[in-house]
C-alpha cells in the first residue's frame, strides 16, 4: 500500500478495522470542514481528508425556454413547475428530464430533499443514527414518496432507462426545459458549447423547487479523499510530509483553486467566481445560501442504500406502491440495526 493512499467509501470501509491507516485525529482541525472530517472517521478517530464534494440536486434549465414559457427565473415550486408542463408538452419536449439508469440518480437528485422537506432534517438524522425513533413507514416517508411521485407528469417517458450524459447533451440541445442533476454537470455543458454555441450562456442553475415553497436543502457526498499509510509513522521525515499534504487538502488556497474550476473544496471559502460562466456562479450562490445535508446513505450500510435505490426504481415504475416501497427499505434496514 503506498504512503498516500487514495480512498473512497468502499475503500474506507475495507481497511478501516485493520489498522492499515494512520489516525491523524491530532493534525487537523475538523470544525474547519463542511462534514467535520466525518466521511473517513471510525470510532471516533479520523483517518482521511476529501478532496472535494459533490453536491447533487441543483436544477439546471434552459433561461430562454422558461422565459418563452413566462417565467424570468425558475419557478420555487413544484405546483408552479407542474403548471409550465403544458407550454412544454405542447413543443413536444419534456420539461425535465430524469436520467434513472444509475438508480442512485432518484435518492440524490430528487428524493434526498424531498424527505428533508416532508419528514423533515431531525426524522432524516434519526434514520442516520438508526436510533429507532423513525421508520421507513413513517406516515411522512409514505407522504414524501406519494409527492415524488406526482411529478412523472414533467419527466421524458424513458426516464427508468435513461442516463445522465444523455440528458446532458438533449439538455444542452434545447431539448428540454431542465434537468436536475450534480455539480458535474456545468463542466460537460461547457464541452457541449462548441457543438451547441452559446448554450453554456443558456444554461443557468437554480435550486430544486420544493411543494411547500420553503428553500430546499442542497445535498452532498464525499466522493473521494485520501488517507495515509500506518507505517509511515515510522520514518518521521516521511510522516511529516504526509500529514503536511493532508493539511493542505484543508487551507483556503486549495479549496479557492477548486472553486476556480468548477468545483467544491472541503472547506467554505470567498473567492472570485467573475471568471465562471454564470450557471457557475449560479451554483455556488446555491450552495452557499441553502442548507447543505449529506445524502440519507451517508451514514446507512451500502446494502440499505441499494435497497432505497433500487425500491424508489420500482415505485416511480409503478410496479410497487408507496407502502410497499417503504416496507421494502424498513426491512433491509432492520436488518443492519445494532
Amino acid at each position: 500500500m503506498p504512503d498516500v493512499v487514495y480512498l473512497n467509501n468502499a475503500v474506507f470501509d475495507a481497511v478501516k478495522e485493520d489498522n492499515m491507516l494512520l489516525d491523524v485525529t491530532d493534525y487537523l482541525d475538523k470544525n474547519f470542514y463542511r462534514d467535520n472530517l466525518r466521511t473517513f472517521s471510525y470510532n471516533g478517530a479520523v483517518y482521511g481528508v476529501p478532496i472535494k464534494y459533490t453536491t447533487y440536486n441543483y436544477m439546471y434549465y434552459n433561461s430562454e425556454l422558461w422565459k418563452e414559457a413566462g417565467y424570468d427565473e425558475f419557478p420555487s415550486t413544484w405546483d408552479e413547475v407542474l403548471k409550465a408542463n403544458e407550454f412544454f408538452k405542447s413543443k413536444g419536449i419534456p420539461t425535465i428530464l430524469f436520467a434513472n439508469k444509475l438508480s442512485w440518480f432518484a435518492l440524490a437528485s430528487y428524493f434526498n430533499a424531498i424527505m428533508h422537506e416532508v419528514c423533515g432534517t431531525e426524522w432524516v438524522d434519526s434514520i442516520g443514527a438508526m436510533d429507532g425513533s423513525a421508520s421507513f413507514t413513517d406516515d411522512c416517508l409514505i407522504e414524501a414518496l406519494e409527492k415524488f411521485a406526482s411529478l412523472r407528469p414533467l419527466w421524458n417517458p424513458d426516464f427508468i432507462s435513461a442516463d445522465d450524459q444523455w440528458a446532458v447533451a438533449e439538455l444542452a440541445k434545447g431539448k428540454a426545459g431542465a434537468h436536475i442533476s450534480g455539480s458535474w454537470v456545468a463542466g460537460s455543458i461547457i464541452a457541449h458549447d462548441k457543438e451547441n454555441p452559446g448554450i453554456a450562456d443558456i444554461i443557468r442553475v437554480a435550486p430544486v423547487p420544493t411543494f411547500s415553497g420553503e428553500k430546499p436543502t442542497v445535498d452532498y457526498a464525499v466522493p473521494q479523499g485520501f488517507g495515509l499509510n500506518a507505517k509511515v509513522a515510522k520514518d518521521e521525515m516521511k510522516k511529516q510530509a504526509a500529514i503536511a499534504f493532508l493539511q493542505f487538502l484543508g487551507t483556503d488556497r486549495y479549496s479557492k483553486y477548486m472553486a476556480e474550476v468548477g468545483e467544491m473544496g472541503p472547506v467554505e471559502v470567498n473567492v472570485d467566481l467573475s471568471g465562471l460562466k454564470p450557471m457557475q456562479q449560479d451554483m455556488f450562490g446555491v450552495m452557499n445560501s441553502h442548507k447543505n445535508v449529506p445524502q440519507i446513505t451517508y451514514n446507512l450500510h451500502a446494502s440499505v442504500a441499494r435497497t432505497i435505490e433500487a425500491s424508489l426504481a420500482s415505485f416511480l415504475s409503478g410496479s410497487i406502491t408507496a407502502e410497499e416501497c417503504g416496507a421494502e427499505i424498513q426491512k433491509a434496514y432492520e436488518a443492519q440495526m445494532p
